[in-house]
């Protein structure tokens, strides 16, 4: 209900006794002193509807703002994963699973004081999916390796939420794919068969998922090059306040598990990494819209490409990978309003 309607119809059952007194009260008219009682009853009947009615009202806020916080937050979780811990690992279990529990706790806890929520890699594709809805400036991620861990056929929804990103949402999303020759890596497409032949191949599966995702940004960096950053790293950056990651294998590029996290020095480590991508560039190897399709897909979000048309594409990858070589005067954040590229940091 609209707050200003439930106060007037408090108000009106507040009065109804103090006015059923007033004029429904049976007293002798005639006596003034029988009046001047009615008029005090009716006095008195609505200073406890009053000192009533605030008590109940404010506990009916209170019990809704319980309620709120209980569909947030389930109390008692830590004291029933403690309990079972207590009844199955810590009491009876033997030597092993007790290792083996002490070892998994140690792992949760080290993941969390770094700032990480672990994840099973089986589930990132499914939580990761509400970023493109939720995006409001960018996204950025990398794909180690074969296209088929997100983009198998079995991951129409992934693929759709990326399309939703650039046609509903309005996001530009920048995707770099790294690429290698090792044997080891065993590269594939995205049908998870079809094995990618040499770098030219690769850039032609990239430029296929490119259009069919509707990304603004493609690039195929080779992490054979001399320049190539050292580090692998599978990861997703949304406007620089989310980050998730799958953790890979440096043998083979397969991933492990995957975590997520908001904090701050996490995300400057990630944001610095897909920098060092977009550096390593070679520029044989990018599909990117053009200046008119990317006006057309981010002009509602971005206002400030329109300013310079015939270079909206270049400037808006400038903005998104702080590349103050090519940064415009203004720098889009992805608002209603412009900001510097101070307010993308």
């Amino acid at each position: 209900m609209v707050p200003w309607v439930r106060i007037a119809v408090e108000a009106v059952f507040a009065c109804l006794p103090s006015i059923a007194a007033e004029f429904f009260l049976p007293i002798d008219d005639t006596n003034p002193h029988a009046r001047g009682q009615r008029h005090f009853w009716a006095l008195i009947l609505l200073f406890f509807s009053l000192v009533i009615g605030v008590p109940f009202e404010v506990s009916l806020e209170t019990r809704d703002a319980v309620k709120e916080i209980s569909t947030q937050w389930v109390p008692g979780r830590f004291e029933k994963l403690d309990d079972l811990y207590d009844h199955f690992f810590a009491r009876t279990a033997g030597p092993i699973l007790s290792a083996w529990g002490n070892d998994t706790l140690g792992y949760l806890q080290s993941s969390w004081e770094q700032g990480w929520m672990p994840l099973r890699k089986e589930q990132e594709r499914e939580e990761v999916r509400p970023v493109f809805t939720l995006a409001r400036r960018f996204i950025v991620a990398t794909n180690v390796g074969s296209t088929n861990t997100f983009f198998d056929d079995d991951n129409d929804k992934y693929v759709e939420a990326n399309k939703a990103a650039n046609t509903q949402n309005h996001i530009p999303v920048v995707r770099f794919y790294l690429y290698s020759t090792n044997p080891n890596y065993r590269l594939v497409k995205a049908d998870g068969k079809t094995p990618v032949k040499d770098k030219d191949d690769f850039f032609g599966e990239v430029t296929r998922l490119h259009k069919l995702l509707g990304s603004f940004y493609s690039a195929v960096i080779d992490m054979d090059r001399p320049n190539h950053p050292d580090d692998v790293r599978d990861l997703l950056l949304m406007d620089d306040i989310f980050g998730s990651e799958m953790l890979v294998d440096k043998v083979n590029w397969t991933g492990t598990r995957a975590q997520a996290t908001e904090r701050r020095d996490n995300l400057a480590r990630m944001r610095s990494y897909v920098n060092s991508l977009y550096n390593a560039v070679d520029h044989r190897y990018v599909v990117q819209m053009d200046s008119k399709s990317t006006i057309t897909a981010y002009g509602q979000r971005y206002t400030s490409l329109s300013k310079r048309p015939e270079t909206a594409a270049a400037d808006l990858i400038a903005c998104i990978m702080m590349d103050t070589t090519k940064l415009p005067d203004w720098c889009p954040a992805g608002s209603s309003s412009d900001a510097t590229v101070a307010d993308l940091r």
